[in-house]
C-alpha cells in the first residue's frame, strides 16, 4: 500500500516581490506596492494612454517609465524578478 506524504507545504517560504514606489508625473506618490498585478496594470494604463513622466523608485534608483509602459532599467531584484525566478524553476 502506498503511503501518502502528509508533509504540508510551508507557504511562509514563498518569495515576496520587493516594494517599489510609483510616482505621478508631478512627483507625487501614486502607490507603494509589491503587488505585481497592480504594477503591471499601472504600466498598461500608461501604455494605453501614452502617458509620460511616470517614474519608479527602487533601491534608491529613479527609473523612468516610457509611454509604452516599459521601465528604462531593470535592476536586479526589482518587482517581477521573483515571479520570473519561480516560473523558470517551474518549467
Amino acid at each position: 500500500m502506498e503511503q501518502l506524504n502528509t508533509q504540508k507545504i510551508d507557504i511562509t517560504q514563498c518569495p515576496q516581490e520587493e516594494y517599489v514606489d510609483i510616482y505621478n508625473p508631478d512627483g507625487t506618490l501614486l502607490v507603494h506596492t509589491n503587488n505585481l498585478l497592480l504594477f503591471d496594470w499601472i504600466c498598461l494604463q500608461i501604455k494605453k494612454r501614452q502617458e509620460t513622466g511616470y517614474t519608479v523608485k527602487f533601491d534608491n534608483k529613479i527609473i523612468e517609465v516610457d509611454r509604452n509602459g516599459t521601465l528604462q532599467d531593470y535592476p536586479d531584484g526589482i518587482i517581477g524578478s521573483k515571479m520570473t525566478d519561480v516560473l523558470l524553476e517551474l518549467i
